[in-house]
């Protein structure tokens, strides 16, 4: 095998590979402070480390001159954006102009050839310098189109220019110059590092590192940027800058500061949580710090320790804790310091070689001792013990020197709380600590700052981990009392939101704990359902609804047992400790795959997109992934997991067009039914509506909170104005008023309710065979969506919120929508829909396309200077209404009020001084005044479509166009079924007449094997329905001898085949047209009643 090597220079290698000599090319987008209109100022900026290298080469070998010439007293840099060529100089002693080898001068050496150190100085002399003229020039002219070098020495003046990255050079030339200098001019390859232009971020950088080289010159040197002086101003100044950077109103003070003799300037302030530091080594900003920032803070961190153990013995104060707590500012000098290569942001000088000159000093260390941020360092040593939050099992060693080891849980609820606390015993108390949510958090992505602030979860949380100011950037979790998060939820959809939801608000506030690597979030997982085979015992355990849905379409499910777990406190006690003393094997961590993961999070729970929301939800996977990998990214988990749980939260919220019904209101309809035919109940006996919520959970497979499904059976029977207009069920006792709305003074315990008469009318008992029925562990639970006679959502209207949607349809009259249905039947066009509501006393008009206005009514007595209100807006509630009065009496509009209203109508009365009815008189929009008009808007009208996916309606109009094409194929199927059913009708019953018939004539021996005899002869085996699996001639057995002894039967027989054949005709000749005009009729005719 051939081996293929390349040889090349080793300025060709530096140009091949940047990132080994000056560090990236690429762009990069950081926050950091920059120096603008006199002050620092922290931002974003996009900045390329290597291009910000070659600059700084060259003006620290401008400002080392100071060292070498004390006499130096100017440095100009001069920055030309539009031209891309930067030019510095400095004045004193020039490279001398003098020949060494082959005739080649020193300053053609020093910048023109590799690896070439100064001749000037010995690398064994001290020297206080940042740079060593080995390869820092150098690299500068090889990322250079153009580098020129202007020097002078006193007495000669030497002059050359390199090209295209230093592979080109002009001749040089010696003139004779009685002053002394050092001029570098070049203009920067921008190709070869990335860029296009400077740019404002970098020329706002630039600027800083000008300023910094300035301070460390002090006032002997002038420095000038682009012919602007730059004042050198003290240490102590400097440092201000960024604690007057600070948004709070006061300036951080300082906790102590010094500058000793050795020329070290040091000051310590606190920091809001995480250890910063901004330091300098002769002139070298050191930005990753290194050994004379640890030298300092490690005095710092000792001596409060030794303060801490003085007032308390008991206090283990670490130093990690403090670090995170201080900001520290060094500049130091130090002879012949060395830095990390390639970058030199990071002092690597052994610490030996300057401890003499870094010591802090006894006064510094008193003041330090006297200052606040101490007696705060102290304080969070005792942080542990105090933390005294509600429901918290605090981990024994969070806060301490193994926080970074413990892993707190965060459980949905204090039933779901049972699990580890009763496996606790599994797990180490020393490392894991339990905090129950109490359901789900906020979405922190829409909600305000006061909400988010005021919110208590949010607040322990914050408290909990030790998260300090929102927007915190962490490289670790050092300094946390927690180092990691586990989130233990149910295996459900309601579940996965919360997962969804604690991710969102680390995203939004904490986004860097989402990069961290190990996993800073991860998640407990436990079965869903756990299914066993009959006769085997093999158990099946699966972890979600979508898995769940995949994995029982291949089962047989009459040999399976399947046990749904509700909740994590179903778990019994031997599955706790199961799981927690493997609780490796039940942790799956989540993982920062790049920033499309941010995007997925964002979709998922900005609601500014609503139109990317969407489209995220219509490209939802057909089939579940069903992923039970380890690890999982953030992004796999949005579009995989949470993208499903998002549609059920949608179903569950957002009504279908078709049936107008939310998910629980389909399952409490369906259960009444189910009640009726299969419990033998009157139809007219009551139940109480805790006891149908908890039929409804059985019945219908309702996993969720049973008080939340008592809301919606009370909202299902209310009739007050503003309500329902045909109320789906009857109420008894009082189901709420116009008083509140009906959200107050409802008690599910003490009424009662049952299906209204006119229920089945709408939705009709002959569309309960041709329904799509949802099956839950191989039951019929529900069906996908009931087939009513006209659309609910616009009889009853609705209102609610689903993921991110706010969703408004108002009601419309029941009479109106039958009448344009009839006219669509008819070939014709609709009439205009107003919206409507039963027993509304007040207005309702257009005044665009979508938009009405609703007016309550009230007379003017001017005689007693009195207002009679007697109807409200729609939705205006008389609780609210009447501290709508105290605003206005209040605000002397009225006098006073008297409130005579009853639970279904309004009577109010207004008193007024004569003063305030002439205003009220001469008011030109009194109902304004009063607040007797409200709008109503049809532009937000969300649905469910016929094929379950959401849809925005521009009209009632496009709503009822849309049921009526599919109501009235339905009817067509319902025909085409009902044939079917009264054909095989007809024929079992013409079979029964004709064996009887037989066996009366002598045909058929019933002595024989009658099996085998009816098979022989010819008649057909039906099941007890049409779609029995296992048909058999019991049906012709079973009643044969009955007959036989009471001939009358066959009487009984026969006209029943007779009536069977009449209906048979009737839905023959019978058009879906005509069936549908027939249930609008009779619908209509109950009405009127």
């Amino acid at each position: 095998m051939a081996i293929e090597y390349t040889e090349m220079s080793l300025p060709e290698h530096i140009l091949l590979h940047p990132d080994l000599y000056l560090g990236s090319t690429k762009e990069q987008t950081q926050t950091v402070f920059v120096y603008e209109n006199g002050e620092m100022v922290k931002r974003e900026v996009n900045f390329v480390p290597a291009f910000l290298r070659i600059i700084d080469e060259i003006l620290i070998n401008a400002a080392d001159n100071k060292q070498r010439d004390p006499c130096m007293d100017s440095l100009r840099v001069f920055i030309d954006d539009e031209k891309g060529k930067i030019c510095i100089y400095n004045s004193g002693s020039g490279i001398p102009v003098i020949i060494l080898d082959n005739d080649n001068y020193l300053p053609h050496i020093l910048f023109g050839r590799i690896l070439t150190t100064s001749v000037i100085h010995d690398d064994n002399e001290k020297k206080i310098t940042g740079g060593r003229n080995g390869l820092g020039a150098k690299l500068t002219n090889i990322f250079s189109s153009e580098f020129k070098i202007e020097t002078a020495d006193g007495e000669n003046k030497f002059t050359k220019v390199f090209r295209n990255n230093m592979k080109d050079e002009d001749d040089h030339l010696i003139s004779s110059c009685k002053d002394t200098f050092t001029q570098i001019s070049f203009t920067p390859d921008l190709q070869k590092l990335n860029m296009k232009c400077f740019g404002e971020s970098m020329v706002s950088l630039m600027r800083k590192r000008v300023l910094e080289v300035a301070n460390f010159l002090g006032n002997s040197v002038k420095v000038e940027l682009n012919g602007v002086h730059i004042p050198s101003i003290s240490f102590t100044n400097y440092v201000g800058l960024y604690l007057n950077s600070s948004k709070e109103p006061d300036p951080l003070p300082r906790i102590a500061e010094e500058s000793n003799v050795d020329g070290w300037d040091i000051c310590v302030t606190s920091s809001d949580g995480e250890f910063q530091q901004f330091s300098f080594v002769n002139s070298v900003a050191t930005i990753n710090g290194g050994t004379h920032v640890d030298y300092v803070t490690s005095q710092l961190t000792n001596h409060i320790v030794e303060i801490a153990k003085r007032k308390n013995k008991n206090t283990h104060l670490k130093t990690h804790v403090l670090m995170s707590h201080l900001w520290v500012f060094v500049n130091a000098r130090i002879d012949s310091p060395t830095f990390d290569f390639p970058k030199r942001e990071k002092l690597t000088s052994d610490q030996s070689s300057f401890i003499s000159k870094g010591k802090l000093s006894e006064e510094f260390l008193k003041k330090v001792a006297k200052s606040a941020v101490v007696e705060k360092l102290l304080s969070l040593a005792t942080f542990k013990q105090r933390l005294t939050i509600e429901n918290l099992v605090d981990a024994n060693h969070a806060g301490g020197d193994l926080s970074q080891k413990c892993t707190l849980i965060l459980t949905e609820g204090d039933s779901a709380k049972a699990l580890p606390m009763v496996g606790m015993s599994a797990l180490n108390r020393n490392l894991y600590g339990v905090y129950p949510l109490r359901g789900k958090l906020i979405n922190v992505k829409k909600a305000s700052e006061a909400r988010i602030t005021k919110n208590k979860v949010i607040r322990d949380i914050m408290e909990i981990i030790g998260l300090k100011k929102c927007y915190n950037k962490y490289k670790n979790t050092k300094s946390l009392r927690y180092g990691r998060l586990m989130i233990m939820t149910d295996q459900d959809h309601d579940g996965t939101h919360i997962k969804g939801l604690i991710i969102n608000l680390f995203h939004t506030f904490w986004p860097s704990l989402l990069e961290l690597s190990p996993s800073f979030i991860v998640e407990f997982i436990t079965p869903l359902v756990k299914a066993t085979q009959h006769g085997t015992h093999r158990i099946e355990r699966i972890y979600s609804n979508p898995a769940y849905n995949n994995w029982s379409k291949t089962i047989e499910h009459d040999k399976w047992s399947i046990d749904y777990y509700k909740g994590l406190g179903t778990c019994t006690y031997e599955e706790a400790c199961e799981y927690l003393a493997h609780i490796d094997n039940h942790t799956k961590e989540f993982f920062w795959a790049g920033d499309n993961d941010g995007r997925s999070i964002d979709v998922a729970f900005k609601t500014e997109d609503i139109a990317a929301k969407k489209i995220w939800l219509e490209e939802m996977p057909k089939v579940y992934i069903g992923r039970l990998n380890r690890r999982m990214s953030y992004g796999s988990f949005i579009n995989e997991e949470l993208i499903f749980a998002a549609q059920a939260i949608l179903e569950r919220s957002i009504p279908s067009l078709i049936d107008g019904f939310r998910l629980a209101q389909r399952k409490v309809v369906y259960s009444l039914f189910k009640r009726e035919q299969e419990a033998n109940v009157n139809f007219e006996e009551k139940i109480k509506v805790t006891q149908l919520a908890s039929y409804v959970s059985e019945h219908a497979a309702h996993h969720h909170c049973e008080r939340s499904l008592s809301r919606t059976i009370i909202r299902m029977a209310q009739t007050f104005v503003g309500s329902n207009n045909v109320n789906l069920l009857q109420p008894f006792c009082l189901f709420g008023s116009r008083a509140s709305g009906g959200t107050h003074d409802v008690d599910a315990r003490y009424i009662h309710t049952l299906l209204s008469s006119i229920t089945r009318l709408l939705i009709h008992k002959d569309d309960d065979d041709i329904l799509e029925y949802h099956n839950v562990f191989g039951r019929k639970r529900h069906p996908e969506c009931f087939l009513p006679i006209m659309p609910m959502v616009l009889v009853n209207g609705s209102q609610s919120v689903g993921m991110g949607w706010n969703r408004f349809i108002p009601s419309y009259d029941p009479r109106v929508i039958s009448s344009n249905i009839k006219r669509l039947l008819r070939g014709e066009t609709q009439t205009p829909m107003l919206p409507w509501y039963r027993n509304f006393k007040g207005d309702i008009k257009q005044v665009s396309s979508n938009e009405y206005t609703t007016t309550g009514i009230y007379d003017v007595n001017d005689k007693d200077r009195s207002i009679r209100i007697t109807e409200l807006p729609v939705h205006v509630w008389t609780m609210n209404y009447l501290k709508v009065l105290e605003r206005l009496k209040k605000h002397s509009v009225i006098e006073g009020y008297k409130n005579d209203s009853d639970n279904t109508s309004i009577d109010i009365k207004l008193s007024l001084s004569e003063e305030q009815m002439k205003r009220f008189l001469n008011e030109k929009n009194p109902r304004k005044l009063l607040r007797l008009s409200t709008t109503i808007r049809t532009n937000n009208m969300h649905l469910l479509n016929r094929f379950n996916v959401l849809t925005k309606y521009e009209s009632p109009d496009k709503i009822l166009e849309e049921f009526f094409e599919e109501r009235l194929n339905m009817y067509r199927v319902r025909k085409e079924h009902m044939v079917q059913i009264l054909t095989f009708e007809r024929d079992k019953l013409e079979c029964k007449v004709a064996i009887f018939q037989r066996v009366l004539n002598g045909e058929i021996n019933i002595a024989l094997n009658l099996d085998a005899v009816l098979q022989e002869k010819g008649f057909k085996k039906y099941g007890k329905t049409i779609n029995d699996r296992f048909p058999s001639y019991d049906y012709l057995t079973e009643d044969l001898m009955s007959m036989i002894r009471d001939p009358s039967k066959v009487d009984e027989l026969m006209a029943e085949l007779g009536d069977v054949n009449k209906r048979l005709g009737y839905y023959r000749l019978l058009t879906a047209e005509t069936h549908w005009n027939n249930e609008l009729d009779a619908f209509d005719k109950a009405l009127e009643v």
